[in-house]
């Protein structure tokens, strides 16, 4: 009984990423610089004494205690805090996420708290954040994995404010905007997987297997970043398509097209680069926050965690107990590009980094509890796995300045002392806790997300809480948030993931505001805008899943199996430029799309992906100005499509896990590219930007009971064949809302208040 109450530490002595973004945002926000955790409790009431909008002189949040890593550590059996809402008390869920509406049977993936090794994290705190949010913008930007963090942050913040003073706005296919009204701020999430401008930036038709990126093209969708506040960026999976990336050297209008193909980890570079480098010209770090959520990882072979062979996240209902476990599917090579670039860079951009404490996760993916883009097939209705969703939903050695470290953050209230990492820790079980907010409490969850609502039939994945060692987490405040957002923008940029994460960010704000008072639309083509209206303030998504242009960017192009980017920030940077918070994400998804003749230049998946993370980061470099603007990159978020790396039968998946990974020693390198994350190392460690790195592979990668499986709202109704066996098409990926990526906001505003 002890292990199902307990998962045993992790000891991580790797890079690592993704899952606790909207918790890890709200302490990241609220509580400081390379933040560890809180020593003790405070007064939520007191962070309004004497806020501003650049809070900086605040010294009313304590600091976290020394050496804590909060993405380090366990999932914990929660049943009291856990889940923070319920799937039917968030009406933002999309039905791609609403596992229980879909059928899921289990409930206990609900149930788990994230607990880092040697502190706690801060409870979330609804009203704080949606005081720091107001008369501000927070904008997510990245894949669907994003989109689902900011239905998360809307869920965990929308039921704290009445109906009249919040909506839910899309001005356009990328764009998406949950309003405050009262708090004159948004929530925005804007779709672009790459980042840069791709071919698959239609936030609708996005499905391209042929990728390409545009070289140099991040202020495509950077324009539209612009202004945010907070924003929390993610790229990763979108750039994952083989070991070289498609990247546009000219334009796509080229009849004849320049394409380059480097290495993915080359590719994923540029997109880090230009990110880097946006943020860098385009963001006051005065003023804005940036973030960058680390790789989401998937559970689409069951055999990584010990399953069956042939078996994904389908069916999984217990979290992975190894703690040393990392799927097969993260890249670590992607990882050190990230870690490389954000040293290098000047650009203030904070790491969540989500990705093992997500690998654990494999019982928290949509599975087949979604809503289906397509009809099932008679054969996928026979074998639900074939159409599990095991999607949806490192420590990074990042070198900073003596220089960087003395200056005061914007938003920071406290101080993270140093050798603590709140993305080390455990999650530990609390039955007498939930969710922040119910799945139904938040409208903007997008229902590929909203477990529950699609039939998950348990809720313990909702109670567990992330727990850093020696520490821990401020408690998400929702009012200090929306406080702190006033008049300003948080962005995230990336591909689903970083959807994910700006959705979980809007429902952990919009509870407290009321129905008048904020709004989602999306503007333009690739961002989402949540607007808090008497906030004067957005959260926004810009989706850009590659970062760099790309043959992905644009709703609807995810789709997209030959992947083309173009080495070029400026189509979509644009779109960020003025943010106060930046989020970037890439991962699985490389100069114009407009040119009549394209040059293509094959480049293996290292190498397209170290393009793209040099470009972010070149491209912060240039646009972010650390004095107003906070940068973040989030890690990978893993994925657990094979039960087996978890001990699990051979051809199993998340389908059906219920609990977390336990063994803290779960490897989160069979799930994630080790290349990709070398990749991230070594460019952010060689760059100037001051960007974050949000680490949370490592606490992801234990819960594998979190990916929606297929409790979420199917593209096409599964097949005779799939409903037989549910795992085929069970989602081991994408993250129900509520759930993991409600704690990467936890971890995020500890990040933004106690750097």
């Amino acid at each position: 009984m002890a292990m199902n109450q307990m998962v045993r530490k992790a000891r991580i002595s790797t890079p690592f990423i993704f899952t606790l973004l909207a918790f890890i945002i709200f302490v990241v926000i609220l509580y400081g610089q390379d933040f560890a955790c809180t020593f003790s409790s405070f007064d939520d009431h007191q962070h309004l004494q004497t806020l501003d909008n650049s809070f900086h002189n605040s010294k009313l949040h304590p600091s976290f205690a020394e050496g804590c890593d909060i993405f380090d550590g366990e999932w914990v059996k929660d049943t009291v805090d856990k889940p923070m809402y319920e799937e039917w008390e968030c009406p933002y869920i999309q039905p791609q996420l609403t596992c229980q509406e879909h059928g899921r049977p289990d409930r206990g993936y609900q149930n788990w708290r994230w607990q880092p090794r040697r502190c706690d994290l801060p409870k979330f705190n609804a009203t704080l954040m949606l005081e720091t949010l107001r008369g501000k913008r927070m904008l997510f930007v990245g894949d669907s994995l994003n989109r689902g963090q900011y239905i998360s942050m809307i869920c965990l913040l929308h039921r704290l404010v009445p109906e009249e003073g919040k909506v839910m706005e899309n001005s356009n296919s990328s764009l998406t905007v949950f309003r405050l009204k009262d708090y004159n701020a948004t929530i925005e999430f804007y779709w672009a997987p790459f980042l840069l401008e791709s071919n698959s930036d239609d936030a609708v038709v996005h499905r391209i297997q042929d990728r390409i990126v545009r070289k140099g093209s991040i202020d495509t969708h950077g324009k539209h970043w612009k202004g945010a506040d907070i924003v929390v960026f993610n790229t990763y999976l979108w750039w994952m398509t083989g070991l070289q990336f498609k990247i546009l050297k000219g334009s796509f209008k080229d009849e004849v097209q320049e394409i380059e193909e480097p290495s993915t980890e080359d590719a994923y570079r540029l997109g880090m680069k230009s990110m880097l480098k946006w943020v860098e010209r385009n963001m006051d770090p005065k003023k804005t926050r940036v973030f960058f959520t680390s790789m989401s990882p998937t559970h689409a072979k069951s055999i990584d965690w010990g399953g069956e062979e042939g078996g994904n996240c389908y069916n999984e209902t217990t979290l992975i107990e190894d703690p040393e476990y990392w799927g097969s599917d993260s890249r670590k090579s992607i990882m050190k590009v990230i870690g490389e670039e954000f040293s290098k860079s000047k650009a203030p951009i904070t790491f969540l980094n989500i990705t093992q404490l997500s690998s654990y996760r494999k019982d928290a993916h949509t599975q087949i509890y979604k809503k289906q883009w397509n009809p099932l097939t008679p054969e996928q209705k026979a074998d639900p796995k074939s159409y599990a969703d095991c999607v949806h939903w490192f420590e990074l050695k990042h070198k900073k300045s003596e220089k960087r470290k003395e200056t005061t953050l914007p938003f920071a209230v406290g101080k993270t002392p140093k050798d603590f990492d709140i993305f080390s820790g455990r999650w530990v079980w609390n039955e007498e806790k939930q969710s922040t907010y119910e799945e139904s409490e938040c409208p903007y969850i997008l229902p590929q997300l909203t477990c529950q609502e699609h039939g998950r039939p348990d809720k313990d994945y909702l109670f567990w809480h992330w727990q850093p060692h020696g520490c821990n987490l401020p408690k998400f405040n929702a009012t200090l948030m929306l406080e702190a957002l006033q008049g300003k923008r948080m962005l995230f940029v990336g591909d689903s993931l970083s959807r994910g994460q700006f959705i979980s960010m809007v429902c952990l704000l919009h509870g407290m505001v009321p129905e008048n008072g904020k709004s989602m639309k999306s503007s333009y083509d690739s961002l989402s805008v949540f607007k808090l209206k008497d906030y004067n303030a957005t959260i926004e998504f810009y989706w850009a899943p590659l970062l760099l242009e790309s043959n992905g960017d644009g709703v609807g192009n995810d789709n997209v199996t030959e992947r083309i980017i173009r080495k070029s920030m400026d189509k979509h940077g644009k779109f960020w430029e003025g943010a106060d918070v930046v989020v970037f994400g890439t991962y699985i998804w490389k100069g114009s799309f407009t040119d009549e003749v394209q040059e293509f230049e094959i480049l293996q998946t290292e190498d397209a992906y170290r393009m793209g993370i040099q470009s972010m980061l070149e491209w912060a470099e240039r646009n972010m100005d650390p004095k107003k603007t906070r940068v973040f990159f989030t890690g990978m978020s893993p994925s657990h499509t094979r039960s087996i790396q978890w001990g699990g039968e051979p051809d199993g998946n998340c389908y059906n896990e219920t609990t977390p990974i336990k063994d803290p020693e779960y490897s989160w390198a069979l799930n994630s590219h080790e290349s990709i994350m070398n990749i991230i190392d070594e460019e952010f460690s060689r760059t100037r930007v001051p960007i974050s790195f949000l680490n949370i592979t490592q606490l992801s990668s234990y819960r594998k009971d979190m990916h929606t499986q297929i409790y979420k709202q199917q593209w096409s109704p599964p097949t005779p064949e799939q409903l037989a066996n549910p795992k085929s098409y069970a989602d081991c990926v994408h993250w129900c809302l509520p759930g993991l990526q409600d704690t990467w906001n936890e971890l995020l505003f500890a990040k933004i208040f106690y750097p």
